[in-house]
């Protein structure tokens, strides 16, 4: 057991590991940061809502429904956000029924899409 550790303590020696830390230290001018590193940037969020807005009638287009689940994805919010949202559209007029997490709309997909869009300008 002794021979093994005196063998890891000489492979250590030859690899160089022990002193690593200090040539890292003077390649990055000796300075020592504590913490995480941050990342700065800025959001438009114009453009997010762009991006929502293709989401919301890709998917309306796709299901000719409104699934809560993926629906709330979409808009990146809960899934009671996004049930909220639907009930706001169908306060404004749009008609259809919730049935198992699905929104089935009479109205046309367009309406539908037009009323969301206006929805998610508010957000």
């Amino acid at each position: 057991m002794e021979k093994m550790g005196e063998g890891i303590e000489q492979a250590v020696k030859d690899s160089g590991i022990e002193e690593l830390g200090e040539k890292l230290e003077k390649q990055f001018s000796g300075k020592k940061k504590k913490g995480k590193t941050k990342v700065h940037f800025t959001v438009n969020h114009d453009i997010d809502k762009e991006r929502i807005k293709k989401r919301v009638s890709g998917l309306i287009k796709l299901h000719n429904s409104i699934p809560i689940e993926k629906f709330a994805q979409a808009i990146d919010k809960s899934k009671e956000d996004a049930e909220n949202m639907i009930y706001e559209m169908v306060a404004e007029g749009i008609e259809g029924t919730l049935e198992e997490g699905v929104f089935k709309f009479t109205s046309t997909s367009d309406e539908v899409i037009s009323k969301l869009n206006e929805l998610i300008n508010k957000m």
